[in-house]
């Protein structure tokens, strides 16, 4: 089973002086029964969120949210085409383009995967070369640096995680190779937006107390385990390329 952490409401920071800081509550934009999982900011303007069923969040649910002028205004809207998903992650580069990591919140099915705006929400196309096409596909996160070039991640599929990386903007996907990533141990698999992103370093967090590595946009990975804990949900945040901590819902080291 895949945890998901729920946040619950959006808040903006404004500093007022030196010292203080006021955090002013914004509409979502979304339906009262929503609650926001994920968000992705671009800039000082443009923010784009991703939503949950707030009255059963392992139903599934399509919705998004979205500002352009830093939250004064949201607007909300639906991953056309992903009926039956959830959303793990968003990852956007302006006001128009961004990628959905979507996926079966129970059950298989043949329509998760990355999905791409171009038209800021308009319309979705799932971009199919990132196949996650075996009946045990899961997909976890994504990530772009660019409008060319992004990284996806699943769980383990024939004894390696299904990694996927792009420099075209999805057009196409090629898998990474299971030689260059080193195997999952019994029962090892990704969490749903457990990932952290700095410079062309990114980690990801399993549930076996172990963080992925890779230092060239997710071709060739190492993996480490945190000392002391075991078959504990990783969630890594870094804030250089040697300075970060990792956590789960109970423990931060």
């Amino acid at each position: 089973m895949k945890r998901i952490v729920l946040s619950f409401i959006a808040i903006l920071a404004v500093s007022i002086g030196s010292f203080a800081q006021l955090w002013i509550t914004q509409n979502s934009g979304l339906a009262e029964t929503r609650g926001i999982i994920y968000m992705c900011a671009v800039d000082a303007n443009v923010v784009w969120a991703a939503a949950y069923d707030g009255t059963v969040p392992t139903n599934p649910c399509q919705d998004f949210t979205k500002t352009t002028d830093g939250g004064t205004t949201w607007t909300g809207g639906t991953i056309t085409g992903a009926t039956g998903l959830c959303i793990a992650n968003l990852s956007a580069i302006d006001a128009n383009t961004c990628w959905a990591m979507c996926y079966y919140p129970a059950g298989t099915g043949t329509l998760d995967g990355v999905y791409k705006t171009s038209n800021g929400g308009t319309t979705w196309a799932r971009q199919t070369t990132a196949t996650f096409s075996n009946a045990n596909s899961f997909p976890d996160c994504i990530y772009f640096w660019d409008a060319n070039t992004g990284w996806a991640l699943g769980d383990p599929i024939n004894g390696d995680f299904e990694i996927y990386t792009t420099t075209n903007g999805g057009t196409t996907w090629t898998p990474v190779p299971g030689s260059q990533i080193p195997n999952p141990v019994s029962g090892e698999f990704g969490v749903v937006g457990y990932f952290s992103v700095v410079g062309n370093t990114v980690w990801f967090g399993t549930n076996k107390s172990r963080v992925y590595k890779s230092i060239d946009q997710g071709h060739n990975w190492t993996v480490s385990s945190v000392p002391g804990w075991t078959n504990i949900y990783m969630k890594p945040c870094f804030k250089d390329a040697n300075t970060g901590i990792v956590q789960d819902r109970k423990s931060v080291v």
